[in-house]
């Protein structure tokens, strides 16, 4: 009788499952909240079945651990806790849509934008190099002690004659040595190795060594001087020779520039020796002098550049080419010219 019962159950539950699948088509006789218990209680007889020396062991389930059987009079279930959120619709399950595989593609590298507008880049103007002086005397330097001879060595721009005069003066300014060397090159630079023999009357005396230039016309072009100690007995002793820079630099005007009217605006900088007056002259071809003016230009204390500027009047009745010089004078015990440095020009009335 006991296991008609559970036959009769068991095809219960497989008609409930049938309905459940297609709850239209079936009527369920069964109250879909006992079905779970009607599905445990098949399986346990199905046990029991087919073990029957174990009919009152305790059924196992994978939660709640041993359970008792009940006893034969009654229908009485513990449902195990993986049975309790059993629901009694079967609801179909959605189909995972695949993952689409990301394409990996190539990122380009990052720019990175300025964060204002871009600003304009200073030009910066070099400041022109000053020129080497035309006339660069090496050895002696200033001031220094020499007995015969005297051994000069010197850099100096030949004149258009092709001509380098060298000369050495006593302190009354008489002549007391005289070398003229010619060059085939001329307005180029030479290398002069020359000793000059001299004699004093006395122990000692104040010496200049003088080195110039000229033009064809004989007009002078440059002029660098040494005031030296000449001695006629003891040794030599030479002075380091100082700035080999040119001492007055022209800035206007320029070389062979055509100036009008009667007044020349002569600027520039100078290195001045002294608080001397340094003379501009404009000298003709004939050796004429058709303009002059004296300007004043003060020693900087620090030994550097100072700025000049002269306005030199002139007198011409037609064009005519001259040579602009400026001449710097000695404030010393020898008088004279100790500097000067040219520049050809063109005026016109």
């Amino acid at each position: 009788m006991r296991r008609l019962f559970f036959v009769t159950l068991l095809l219960v539950a497989l008609l409930t499952g049938c309905a459940a699948l297609n709850p239209t088509d079936l009527p369920v006789s069964v109250p879909t909240e006992l079905i779970p218990t009607f599905i445990v209680e098949t399986m346990n007889a199905r046990r029991q079945t087919e073990t029957p020396a174990n009919q009152n062991a305790a059924l196992e389930t994978p939660n709640s651990g041993a359970q008792s059987a009940a006893p034969s009079g009654t229908l009485t279930t513990t449902l195990p806790a993986d049975f309790v959120t059993l629901t009694a619709s079967i609801t179909p399950t959605a189909t995972p849509t695949p993952t689409p595989t990301p394409t990996i593609t190539s990122t380009p590298p990052l720019i990175k934008t300025p964060s204002r507008a871009p600003t304009r880049t200073p030009t910066i103007t070099p400041t022109p190099s000053l020129p080497n002086a035309a006339v660069q005397i090496q050895v002696p330097g200033p001031g220094s002690k020499i007995i015969s001879p005297l051994h000069l060595t010197s850099w100096v721009k030949s004149g258009k004659d092709g001509k380098v005069r060298i000369e050495l003066l006593g302190e009354d300014g008489r002549l007391l040595a005289r070398k003229i060397l010619t060059y085939y090159e001329t307005g180029k630079y030479v290398y002069l190795d020359q000793d000059l023999d001299f004699e004093i009357p006395g122990v000692a005396e104040t010496g200049r060594l003088v080195l110039s230039t000229y033009d064809t016309l004989g007009r002078l072009t440059s002029m660098a001087t040494r005031d030296l100690l000449l001695l006629s007995v003891g040794e030599d002793e030479i002075t380091p020779p100082g700035d080999m820079t040119e001492p007055v630099i022209i800035y206007e005007p320029r070389l062979n520039k055509l100036i009008q009217g009667s007044t020349l605006i002569v600027q520039g900088i100078a290195r001045p020796f002294n608080g001397q007056f340094m003379l501009i002259e404009l000298i003709a071809k004939d050796g004429s002098q058709v303009g002059y003016r004296q300007f004043a230009a003060l020693p900087d204390p620090a030994g550097g550049y100072v700025n000049f500027s002269a306005e030199v009047p002139f007198k011409v009745d037609k064009l005519t080419p001259v040579l602009m010089t400026i001449k710097a004078y000695s404030n010393g015990r020898i008088s004279g010219m100790i500097y000067a440095i040219s520049q050809e020009i063109v005026l016109s009335p």
